[in-house]
Formats: structure tokens, C-alpha cells, sequence
């Protein structure tokens, strides 16, 4: 894998990682919280085999970012969206694509129509892989209670801490104090405000195609968790990578990488626009 320096607007370095030569749309895969973009090489490897130029964003604090989280060092979500992810973009217009497609996992997925959001024109389409709205209302019962349970004693620790030490805890990686904030009120209260500015009306004027998949034995993202993000977008389809896609080794919120060309397949023969060329996004 090649890597690209990625400098944001307000000095912050990290990188993409992948490959930027091939004729087909351009990807970014967008990772999951605390996940570095070399978690999904095979997924990689698998979007450049199909002839997409496709290169994975580390995330301000994750793998070849410069920067940690720490009592001095905090960033949001609104940093990602606002700072970070135009950076990338800059990237690969750098290398020729006027516009790319987001494939996002978890929060990358969020992020990426957060993002469209802001501004219609950010990404030509987007996939959305056990993604959704981590809100304690897509669990039915205890289930429900107990994650927001876990939200809330999160955002505390994080406040505590001065950032949230997710690698003690078994979730989430380190992670600014602020971004962990900011993910518990979107939990609690199933909805955006907590970013600023009508987050909410801006989904409505999303134009691009959005295509959301949930992924077997997926326990982090139910259906209603999908649903509750893919339904902001009218136009938004939605699907399953079931047991005709995923092996019993490849099911699960993380284990569907381990499966990248079933996934990739399966994507593109659901979704009628993945393999014509995006038209330019800005």
C-alpha cells in the first residue's frame, strides 16, 4: 500500500493509505472509530482488483495521524467533518478524481453523510456498512437500557479523564474527550443537534446516491440502528450482507473485512450506480 500525506487546514498530518491509479469511481474508506486504515487492506486490495482507485483515511488520533488524544489535545466531530475530511478529498483531487465515492464503516459512515449534510456535493455516493445511529432506542429492552448505560458512563469517563481511554475499556480506541461526548448525546437523543447548525435539514438536500447495508450477527448496528440513519435520506436504499455473502468466519461489525470481495461483489450488484463514473462533486 502506498501512503499519501493528508494536511489539514489547521496543520493537523495524517494519511491515506491505498492506491490512487485505476479507471473505475475513486473510494474513501472511511474507518470505524478507533480503527486504523490499515484494518481494511483486504478491503483495499479488493476495490483496486475491481479497478477503483480506493485509499483509507486514518482518523485525526488513529494510526499515522501526528496526533494523540490527550487533556490538551481534543477535537469533535465537526473537526472530522469540517477539517479532516475535505483535506483527504484535496488529496485525491490531487491525483486527478473530482470526486470519490465514501465507503463508510460505523461512525466513517455517519460521518460521511454528516458531511453531505454540510455540503451536498462532498462525496458522489456512499456505502454505508454496519453503520447507523448508535441511538439506545434501536436496542429493544434491556438492551436498549444497558447501551445507554455504556454512553452515558462513557462520556463521563471521557470528562474525567480529559479523553477516554477506549483500549482500557475494550471500546473505541483513545479518543478525544469531545468526540466522545458529542457520540453519547447523539446516542441519547437519537439526533444531531449536539454538532450545531440544522444538522438535520441539511440530510434532506443530499442528492447523491446513498446505498446502507447491516451485516449478519452484527450486534453494534441492528437493522433499527440503519434505519435510523438511512432514513434522514428519502432517495436511501438499504440491504443485508446475510449467509449468501459472509461466511460463518466473516460475520459480525468488525468480521466483515474478512470477506472483502464477497462484500464488494455483493455491493455492486445491489446498487445499479456503483459502477458507472460519479459525476463531478465540487
Amino acid at each position: 500500500m502506498d501512503e499519501f500525506a493528508v494536511r489539514a487546514s489547521d496543520g493537523h498530518v495524517t494519511a491515506l493509505r491505498g492506491k490512487m491509479a485505476g479507471s473505475g469511481p475513486a473510494v474513501l474508506v472511511l474507518p470505524a472509530m478507533g480503527v486504523a486504515a490499515r484494518f481494511y487492506d483486504g478491503l483495499l486490495r479488493a476495490l483496486h482488483r475491481r479497478g477503483h482507485p480506493a485509499c483509507g483515511l486514518d482518523w485525526r488520533g488513529q494510526g499515522a495521524s501526528q496526533l494523540r488524544a490527550s487533556r490538551t489535545v481534543d477535537w469533535s466531530w465537526t473537526t472530522h467533518r469540517d477539517v479532516d475530511l475535505p483535506a483527504a478529498r484535496d488529496v485525491f483531487r490531487a491525483y486527478g478524481h473530482t470526486s470519490c465515492v465514501a465507503w463508510g464503516h460505523s461512525l466513517g459512515g455517519q460521518l460521511a453523510l454528516l458531511a453531505q449534510a454540510a455540503d451536498p456535493g462532498a462525496f458522489a455516493g456512499t456505502v454505508l456498512v454496519a453503520s447507523g445511529i448508535h441511538a439506545a432506542t434501536s436496542w429493544p429492552g434491556w438492551a436498549g437500557r444497558r447501551t445507554a448505560c455504556q454512553m452515558a458512563l462513557a462520556s463521563r469517563l471521557a470528562q474525567v479523564q480529559g479523553w477516554f481511554p477506549g483500549r482500557a475499556v475494550g471500546f473505541g480506541g483513545r479518543q478525544a474527550r469531545t468526540e466522545i461526548v458529542q457520540w453519547a448525546a447523539i446516542g441519547r437523543s437519537g439526533r444531531y443537534d449536539v454538532l450545531g447548525g440544522d444538522v438535520e435539514a441539511g440530510f434532506a438536500r443530499i442528492q447523491s446516491p446513498i446505498a446502507g447495508f447491516t451485516v449478519e450477527e452484527d450486534d453494534w448496528t441492528p437493522p433499527a440502528s440503519l434505519r435510523a440513519l438511512s432514513s434522514r435520506v428519502p432517495h436511501a436504499t438499504t440491504g443485508h450482507l446475510g449467509p449468501d455473502v459472509l461466511p460463518v468466519d466473516a460475520r459480525g461489525h468488525f468480521r466483515w473485512v474478512a470477506a472483502p470481495d464477497a462484500v464488494v461483489d455483493a455491493v455492486a450488484a445491489r446498487t445499479s450506480w456503483w459502477s458507472r463514473p460519479p459525476s463531478p462533486a465540487g
